[in-house]
Protein backbone atom coordinates (compact mmCIF):
# COMPACT_ATOMS: atom_id res chain seq x y z
CA UNK A 1 0.00 0.00 0.00
CA UNK A 2 1.00 3.65 -0.80
CA UNK A 3 0.93 6.05 2.31
CA UNK A 4 0.01 9.40 2.31
CA UNK A 5 1.76 11.09 4.92
CA UNK A 6 0.30 14.39 6.58
CA UNK A 7 1.94 15.07 9.67
CA UNK A 8 4.51 14.31 12.61
CA UNK A 9 3.87 13.62 16.83
CA UNK A 10 6.62 13.39 19.10
CA UNK A 11 5.94 12.60 22.59
CA UNK A 12 7.99 14.66 25.50
CA UNK A 13 10.95 12.83 27.57
CA UNK A 14 9.61 12.90 30.74
CA UNK A 15 11.83 10.25 33.12
CA UNK A 16 10.35 12.10 36.84
CA UNK A 17 7.10 11.72 36.45
CA UNK A 18 6.28 15.66 36.89
CA UNK A 19 3.38 17.14 35.19
CA UNK A 20 4.26 20.73 33.07
CA UNK A 21 3.39 22.23 29.65
CA UNK A 22 5.75 24.27 27.35
CA UNK A 23 4.95 26.69 24.73
CA UNK A 24 7.99 27.55 22.39
CA UNK A 25 8.46 29.18 18.71
CA UNK A 26 11.31 27.63 16.58
CA UNK A 27 12.23 30.84 14.33
CA UNK A 28 13.13 29.11 11.48
CA UNK A 29 12.43 24.95 10.48
CA UNK A 30 12.08 23.43 7.55
CA UNK A 31 10.98 19.53 7.15
CA UNK A 32 11.61 16.87 4.41
CA UNK A 33 10.76 13.30 3.49
CA UNK A 34 12.00 11.17 1.08
CA UNK A 35 12.23 7.33 0.34
CA UNK A 36 16.14 6.80 1.04
CA UNK A 37 18.19 3.93 -0.55
CA UNK A 38 19.45 2.97 3.03
CA UNK A 39 18.54 1.67 6.15
CA UNK A 40 19.97 3.50 9.31
CA UNK A 41 22.31 1.73 10.13
CA UNK A 42 23.55 1.47 6.49
CA UNK A 43 23.84 5.30 6.08
CA UNK A 44 26.16 7.30 4.05
CA UNK A 45 28.49 9.50 5.53
CA UNK A 46 27.95 12.04 2.72
CA UNK A 47 24.11 13.19 3.68
CA UNK A 48 22.92 13.91 0.34
CA UNK A 49 23.62 10.29 -0.70
CA UNK A 50 20.80 9.10 1.70
CA UNK A 51 18.16 11.27 0.45
CA UNK A 52 16.16 9.56 -2.37
CA UNK A 53 14.95 11.50 -5.31
CA UNK A 54 11.53 11.74 -4.03
CA UNK A 55 12.44 14.53 -1.42
CA UNK A 56 9.48 16.38 -0.67
CA UNK A 57 9.56 20.00 1.60
CA UNK A 58 6.52 19.05 3.49
CA UNK A 59 7.34 22.09 6.23
CA UNK A 60 8.72 24.73 4.14
CA UNK A 61 11.42 27.03 5.88
CA UNK A 62 9.11 28.54 8.22
CA UNK A 63 8.51 29.72 12.23
CA UNK A 64 6.80 26.92 13.67
CA UNK A 65 5.16 27.02 17.23
CA UNK A 66 5.17 23.76 19.56
CA UNK A 67 3.27 23.13 22.82
CA UNK A 68 2.65 20.13 24.78
CA UNK A 69 2.20 19.09 27.89
CA UNK A 70 4.04 16.19 30.69
CA UNK A 71 1.01 14.39 31.92
CA UNK A 72 3.10 12.55 34.70
CA UNK A 73 4.71 8.79 34.23
CA UNK A 74 6.28 7.73 31.40
CA UNK A 75 5.72 7.20 28.27
CA UNK A 76 4.09 10.03 27.26
CA UNK A 77 1.92 10.21 24.77
CA UNK A 78 2.37 11.61 21.38
CA UNK A 79 0.64 15.01 22.13
CA UNK A 80 3.25 17.50 20.09
CA UNK A 81 2.52 17.53 16.49
CA UNK A 82 3.38 18.94 13.10
CA UNK A 83 0.92 19.39 10.38
CA UNK A 84 2.61 19.59 6.99
CA UNK A 85 1.63 22.01 4.51
CA UNK A 86 2.43 19.06 1.47
CA UNK A 87 1.62 15.42 1.77
CA UNK A 88 4.53 12.96 1.31
CA UNK A 89 3.07 9.55 -0.93
CA UNK A 90 5.89 7.07 0.66
CA UNK A 91 5.65 4.12 -1.23
CA UNK A 92 7.55 1.46 1.13
CA UNK A 93 9.10 -0.52 -1.90
CA UNK A 94 11.18 2.85 -3.08
CA UNK A 95 13.19 2.55 -0.44
CA UNK A 96 13.76 3.63 3.75
CA UNK A 97 11.81 6.46 4.98
CA UNK A 98 14.32 9.65 5.42
CA UNK A 99 13.10 12.51 7.77
CA UNK A 100 14.90 15.80 7.79
CA UNK A 101 14.29 18.37 9.77
CA UNK A 102 17.00 21.33 9.27
CA UNK A 103 16.92 24.04 11.67
CA UNK A 104 19.17 26.68 10.60
CA UNK A 105 19.61 29.33 13.04
CA UNK A 106 20.12 29.53 16.63
CA UNK A 107 17.30 30.59 18.71
CA UNK A 108 14.35 28.84 20.83
CA UNK A 109 15.26 25.20 21.16
CA UNK A 110 13.76 21.97 19.99
CA UNK A 111 12.10 20.35 23.48
CA UNK A 112 13.44 17.38 24.93
CA UNK A 113 11.77 14.73 23.04
CA UNK A 114 11.48 11.08 23.98
CA UNK A 115 14.48 9.29 23.51
CA UNK A 116 14.51 5.44 21.64
CA UNK A 117 16.62 3.01 21.20
CA UNK A 118 16.04 1.61 17.94
CA UNK A 119 18.85 1.34 15.23
CA UNK A 120 18.94 5.59 14.82
CA UNK A 121 21.36 7.60 12.20
CA UNK A 122 21.75 11.26 12.18
CA UNK A 123 23.74 13.83 10.02
CA UNK A 124 25.06 16.80 11.66
CA UNK A 125 26.12 19.61 9.98
CA UNK A 126 25.10 23.47 8.02
CA UNK A 127 21.89 24.27 6.86
CA UNK A 128 21.21 22.12 3.65
CA UNK A 129 24.67 20.95 4.19
CA UNK A 130 24.76 18.22 0.98
CA UNK A 131 28.43 16.98 3.06
CA UNK A 132 27.55 17.24 6.43
CA UNK A 133 29.10 14.34 8.37
CA UNK A 134 27.03 11.55 9.74
CA UNK A 135 27.44 10.54 13.23
CA UNK A 136 25.60 6.92 14.40
CA UNK A 137 23.64 7.07 17.43
CA UNK A 138 21.75 4.31 19.20
CA UNK A 139 19.28 7.05 20.41
CA UNK A 140 16.37 9.61 18.51
CA UNK A 141 13.37 10.71 18.86
CA UNK A 142 10.33 9.07 19.06
CA UNK A 143 8.03 10.18 15.91
CA UNK A 144 4.66 8.64 15.00
CA UNK A 145 3.59 9.64 11.53
CA UNK A 146 0.16 11.02 10.50
CA UNK A 147 -0.69 8.78 7.68
CA UNK A 148 -3.67 7.24 5.47
CA UNK A 149 -2.50 3.67 3.97
CA UNK A 150 -3.95 4.06 -0.11
CA UNK A 151 -4.96 0.28 -0.78
CA UNK A 152 -3.75 -0.17 -4.33
CA UNK A 153 -6.44 -1.92 -6.38
CA UNK A 154 -6.13 -5.52 -6.79
CA UNK A 155 -5.21 -7.29 -9.89
CA UNK A 156 -8.79 -8.95 -9.59
CA UNK A 157 -10.39 -5.74 -9.81
CA UNK A 158 -8.36 -4.59 -12.73
CA UNK A 159 -9.15 -7.47 -14.81
CA UNK A 160 -12.37 -6.32 -14.31
CA UNK A 161 -12.12 -2.85 -15.19
CA UNK A 162 -10.12 -3.96 -18.35
CA UNK A 163 -13.01 -6.66 -19.08
CA UNK A 164 -15.73 -3.68 -18.61
CA UNK A 165 -13.65 -1.28 -21.30
CA UNK A 166 -13.28 -4.14 -23.94
CA UNK A 167 -17.01 -4.71 -23.71
CA UNK A 168 -18.23 -1.39 -23.76
CA UNK A 169 -15.73 -0.26 -26.94
CA UNK A 170 -16.72 -3.61 -29.18
CA UNK A 171 -20.57 -2.19 -28.33
CA UNK A 172 -19.49 1.17 -29.91
CA UNK A 173 -18.52 -0.40 -33.08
Amino acid sequence: DIIQITGIRFRLDNGNGSAGSFDVVVPKIEIRLSSGPRDSLHMSETFAENVGSDVTVVYPESPLRLSGQWVGLPPQPFNVEIRFEQSFWYDPRAGHLLLEIFKPEQGALMPDFDQGFDGVSYARGGYDNASATLVQHRVGMVVQFIYTAVPEPSVLALMVVCGLALLLGKGRK
